[in-house]
């Protein structure tokens, strides 16, 4: 019996000191995991601040859009989400080329082009690759050196503010703004500024006017005539 007794307890003390080293060793390992999750926290946040300070370095030293494997893209500073799709960049394609500098007057030369800039399509850069959006991004480049001096780029800063108020406006016979981006490179090249939108559709205003029984092409032309003598710049 005294037998029996002792090897109970002998085996009741090693069991408990086996669950003992078995709790231990899981709060080591639970201690090593956790410091191994900070560690590589710390590291993606270095490598995504490392990343955000490259990409604003390219900003200012380079002329929007951007080439990132072979495909242009534009990048915006805040998040955007339009039909529950969020993203902060576009891919761009299929390029349309308007008056190339914002020195050009309608009234110096007869011409059919009626916006500034470039025009890209463009589709959100998202986790749902197969993501789709009817977008365009309006391209402006800026190219005389009176935007590079601090008086002309207020004014352009004054633009992008004008831009950011119609962002807000919501209506069916009006195309929607979704962001607009002013960059302005501390180095070499002009400022860009850049405008994402809803995509335009496809029959111009000329196509209108030629369906109009009210107003022809040829007053409407009149009236743009006058409009740019007394309020071009």
């Amino acid at each position: 019996m005294l037998r029996d007794r002792l090897f109970h307890k002998a085996k009741k003390r090693r069991e408990e000191a086996e669950a003992q080293e078995e709790a231990e060793r899981k709060r080591l390992f639970a201690e090593a995991f956790n410091e191994q999750m900070q560690a590589d926290a710390h590291r993606d946040q270095a490598e995504r601040e490392k990343h955000r300070a490259r990409h604003r370095a390219r900003s200012d030293a380079t002329e929007v859009p951007e080439l990132t494997d072979d495909i242009l893209t534009q990048s915006f500073d805040c998040e955007l989400k339009i039909n529950e799709l969020c993203f902060r960049a576009v891919k761009l394609f299929h390029p349309q080329h308007g008056w190339s500098s914002l020195n050009f007057r309608r009234l110096q030369s007869k011409v059919s082009l009626d916006y500034l800039g470039t025009i890209y399509q463009a589709e959100p850069i998202c986790d749902d690759v197969a993501a789709t959006l009817p977008l365009e991004v309006h391209l402006v480049a800026f190219d005389t050196h009176y935007y590079t001096t601090h008086q002309g780029r207020k004014k352009l800063k004054l633009v992008q503010e004008e831009v950011q108020r119609l962002i807000g406006i919501r209506h069916e016979n009006v195309a929607n703004l979704y962001a607009v981006k002013l960059t302005l490179p501390q180095s070499s090249g002009g400022p860009q500024l850049a405008v994402l939108m809803e995509q335009r559709p496809h029959f111009t205003l000329q196509d209108l006017l030629e369906d109009c029984e009210t107003l022809r092409e040829e007053r409407a032309s009149v009236r743009i005539l006058i409009h740019d003598t007394f309020y071009s710049v």
